[in-house]
This record gives structure tokens, C-alpha cells and sequence, in this order.
């Protein structure tokens, strides 16, 4: 299965991939000036999404036992990043996107802080 270049035209969204759980619903703001395009739109790299907002999450604040917060902004970009391909000397992001944000959700298992990628109908697949 192809890995696609995620671009400002794409969705990074708080949550884990579903399935289960569902996800937040939240998605994170993201800009990017990349010289790099795919069908116009700039490619992502880490910078496009660290410490941008998150638009949406549908997490309840629940001061607890157990706490969740929703999420407010992208933490950290802590997979899906081309090995190859850059755009600005930085590794593109990929589908296979993985991160961290601030929101908290702690259902029956341990506290979720995840983000993904999901890529519309890009063209432009890497490693």
C-alpha cells in the first residue's frame, strides 16, 4: 500500500486512527511555504503542524477521576516522516502520520494523546 505526501489540502486530525476508538473529531490547523506542491497545495513538514491549533476536538473537559481535556494545540510530530524526500531540507510528512497533542481523553485504557494524517487524493507517494 502507497504511502502519500500529506499537503495543506489534507487533514491531520487529533484522536487515535480509528478504528476503535473513535477519534476526537478535531483537526489541526496547518500552513505551510513549501516550494513543494501536489496539486497546488504545499506539502507538509513537522513545522506545518507543531504547535498549531486543533479545531473541533469533541473531547468533554471532565476534571475527574478519570481527566480528559480536549485537544488545543499539535504537540509533536513523532512519526511519518519521508526518509527521503524533503522540501526546505526538512523530511515531508506522510499518511502514515503520528503525533502528540495536549488534549487528554482516558477512557478504560491509558491517556490518549494521539494525531494522524489522512491523505484526500494526493499523487505523490514516498518512503
Amino acid at each position: 500500500m502507497p504511502t502519500y505526501v500529506l499537503t495543506t489540502a489534507d487533514s491531520v486530525l487529533c484522536g487515535p486512527l480509528p478504528p476503535p476508538p473513535p477519534p476526537h473529531g478535531g483537526k489541526v490547523t496547518t500552513a505551510s511555504t513549501a516550494k513543494l506542491t501536489v496539486k497546488k497545495a504545499p506539502v507538509l513538514t513537522e513545522s506545518s503542524i507543531e504547535g498549531n491549533p486543533v479545531l473541533g476536538c469533541k473531547i468533554t473537559d471532565v476534571t475527574g477521576p478519570p481527566v480528559s481535556t480536549h485537544c488545543k494545540t499539535a504537540l509533536k510530530v513523532t512519526g511519518g516522516l519521508a526518509k527521503k524526500l524533503t522540501a526546505g531540507m526538512k523530511p515531508v510528512v506522510l499518511d502514515s502520520l503520528s503525533g502528540t497533542t495536549d488534549g487528554v481523553f482516558q477512557g478504560t485504557g491509558p491517556p490518549l494523546k494521539a494525531m494522524y494524517g489522512q491523505s484526500a487524493s494526493s499523487k505523490l507517494s514516498a518512503v
